[in-house]
């Protein structure tokens, strides 16, 4: 969470220093990262009970578990972003998530498969480029799109 409000200010350069940037958000969102954390995991275990529900009503309803896991996806990597950069309450957090990939479905794609291609890139060309700047590149990657894309479409309404 940090990593993203820290590259979210540098982007809109409002900090110089990374280091104490970084430090500075880390103390100051540690509260909503253990928020997030206890979120992404009772809806894990969520999605798992739902499945298993689902595949013990009929083994016919896996394309619906494959449409149910796909949109989970989008709606956790999405809401990742928001909750990270945003300082709006966790309800308010997850209205805008289902907004954002109910809305624009192909942004949140892109923002889930950023990271994915990011890693592929990295690790193809040196392993140590990826261990040293892959889940930083990916970060500053996904939200260099979203400011672009999502914030434009958010004021355009």
């Amino acid at each position: 969470m940090a990593l993203y409000q820290t590259i979210y200010q540098m982007i809109k350069e409002q900090e110089s220093a990374v280091v104490q940037a970084y430090l500075k958000n880390l103390k100051h969102s540690f509260k909503r990262g253990l928020i997030l954390t206890l979120f992404i995991a009772l809806f894990i275990v969520g999605l798992g009970i739902s499945t298993l529900v689902l595949f013990q009503l009929s083994t016919y309803l896996g394309f619906f578990v494959i449409i149910l896991f796909g949109l989970s996806l989008l709606f956790l990597c999405t809401f990742m972003i928001i909750y990270s950069i945003y300082p709006w309450p966790l309800k308010k957090s997850i209205h805008e998530t289902v907004y954002v990939v109910l809305s624009s479905s192909a942004n949140s794609i892109i923002l889930l498969v950023l990271p994915i291609l990011t890693c592929w890139f990295m690790t193809q060309w040196v392993f140590f480029l990826f261990v040293a700047l892959g889940v930083a590149v990916s970060a500053c990657l996904q939200l260099f799109f979203f400011i672009k894309v999502l914030e434009v479409d958010e004021s355009g309404q």
